[in-house]
């Protein structure tokens, strides 16, 4: 076999939830830098640490079943859809950590206290927040999706 036959195969060999993993990734570091940019504001004077350490926790596991995902070992494929929905759950309660430190400013807006828009660095975090959490879960439930294998069988990484 050629080197394009055998990385086309290899590719081939991954999971939906494995390619789906890697934007998780990038919003969960996209949210965390953005909300340590401007999560600081005259109605939150500190970030909420909880938000920002469950984020990262989220994103390590997320990164750790990408990686036990590449490992060619007979249990590595059924232990990287819980690695993928544990990450999910972690990411899920910073979303939560994070709603629960603007509540104020959330509640200003709607109420039109202080303008009646939300700024576009609440926004943008709360986005990649949401976006993190949501290809994670949508990861862990396609884990086990190959749909470019076709009717080949698919055993240990490697298409037969």
């Amino acid at each position: 076999m050629n080197t394009a036959t055998k990385l086309r195969n290899y590719f081939a060999g991954r999971s939906v939830g494995y390619y789906l993993t890697l934007p998780a990734l990038i919003f969960a570091v996209l949210a965390a830098c953005l909300y340590a940019a401007t999560g600081v504001t005259e109605f939150n004077p500190e970030l909420n640490q909880t938000a920002i350490i469950c984020l990262s926790i989220g994103a390590v596991v997320g990164a750790v079943s990408m990686a036990v995902d590449l490992l060619p070992f007979s249990w590595s494929g059924d232990t990287v859809k819980p690695l993928r929905y544990i990450s999910f759950l972690v990411i899920l309660y910073a979303v939560m950590q994070f709603i629960l430190s603007q509540v104020t400013y959330i509640a200003n807006v709607l109420v039109a206290i202080d303008g009646n828009t939300f700024t576009s660095g609440f926004l943008g975090t709360f986005i990649c927040f949401v976006l993190a959490a949501l290809f994670m879960l949508v990861a862990a439930c396609l884990d086990c999706l190959h749909p470019w294998v076709g009717k080949t069988e698919h055993a240990g990484g490697e298409l037969i």
